[in-house]
């Protein structure tokens, strides 16, 4: 059955199609991205700043199991990537740099490579993190998050991966969707619309459903 609070229409009768209001009322299923279409990535450990060893490696693991999350990268194992790492005599010991985690990416044979910090300062914690096109080099994306203690970093690492993969993080408010212009519009339709009595006004509420209705006299 169509949600009717998608669809206000303010008129003694007004009868429209059901075909158009379902189309917009259900959204699309949820699909596994397929392996080939993801990107392979590495995720080194995090460099710990004023806070132990032990913390970082801990928060690194919640960080690989929330970019795995987003089913959009095909990420290598901790264990995997120091098997190959050790078989080239690479150390990963003080390897922070952007220019050293290039080169473990190659060894890796991974399309980016994720690398940053866990630092704590005063009382606050902080998560910085990085990706980086192992090919080029350059950092595609940098993002932080602040804490006011390690128990909130398993939801900062969900944060950072929702971000960095695109996507929004479960609790997050959803931004309102931009209304593109005509000229905007590459592939304009038409939906015809009956309207009893004649006149009256349609109105469509709760966007984005990127549907407009013109009322026809």
């Amino acid at each position: 059955m169509c949600d009717k609070g998608l669809l206000k229409v303010f008129s003694k009768t007004v009868a429209l199609s059901a075909a158009i209001s379902c189309a917009f009322a259900f959204p699309a299923a949820a699909q596994t991205t397929p392996a080939a279409a993801k990107t392979a990535i590495a995720i080194m450990d995090l460099d710990a700043k004023n806070v132990t060893a032990s913390d970082a490696s801990i928060v690194s693991d919640f960080l690989r199991e929330e970019f795995l999350k987003t089913d959009k990268w095909e990420l290598i194992e901790r264990s995997s990537m120091d098997k190959l790492l050790q078989e080239q005599k690479f150390q990963l010991t003080g390897c922070s740099s952007t220019e050293c985690a290039v080169e473990a990416g190659k060894i890796l044979n991974v399309t980016n490579i994720v690398l940053g910090s866990l630092s704590k300062l005063g009382t606050k914690y902080y998560l910085n993190i990085r990706i980086v096109d192992v090919e080029s080099a350059k950092i595609e994306r940098a993002e932080k998050e602040e804490t006011d203690g390690l128990e909130q970093m398993a939801a900062a690492c969900h944060r950072l991966a929702a971000t960095l993969s695109g996507q929004q993080a479960a609790g997050a408010e959803a931004k309102p969707a931009a209304i593109p212009s005509a000229a905007e519009i590459k592939n304009p339709g038409t939906i015809n619309v009956d309207v009893k009595p004649e006149g009256s006004d349609v109105y469509v509420d709760k966007p984005p459903l990127f549907l407009w209705l013109i009322a026809l006299p």
